[in-house]
């Protein structure tokens, strides 16, 4: 078998101050060589920016071509105009929005009306004071 050398700092020479000194070194070089600066995926080429930046495009793109068809489907299945169906679509998290999109209070099958917003189930959504 072969002999293997004992590390430096490992050996029973140094005294403890040198031994940090050491310790001091090698964690130094780790940390330089583990810098953010010196990182390779930090030096993207233009070309993968580009391609970056262009599938973000389509990306967004399809979400607001998605949202234009739910909002056309659900306007000519409910028979409300389009920009009722938006407003009715942005009232959907809570009743500050549906004040907001100023579709509150709504009864049921109008614009801003949602089941989940009508406390009392009286088929009056967001009601200033429930009954």
């Amino acid at each position: 078998m072969k002999d293997f050398k004992k590390p430096k700092w490992r050996s029973g020479n140094k005294n403890a101050d040198e031994r940090a000194d050491d310790l001091k070194k090698r964690f130094e070089g780790v940390s330089k060589r583990s810098s953010f600066r010196h990182v390779s995926y930090y030096h993207v080429s233009r070309r993968r920016k580009r391609a970056a930046i262009a599938r973000q495009v389509l990306m967004m793109a399809g979400l607001l071509l998605t949202l234009a068809l739910v909002i056309y489907a659900g306007a000519y299945y409910k028979g409300w105009r389009w920009d009722e169906m938006a407003r009715h679509v942005a009232s959907f998290p809570n009743c500050s929005a549906a004040r907001a999109m100023r579709l509150a209070p709504a009864k049921g099958g109008e614009p801003g009306y949602y089941l989940r917003h009508d406390a009392d189930q009286d088929g009056i959504s967001c009601e200033p004071f429930p009954r």
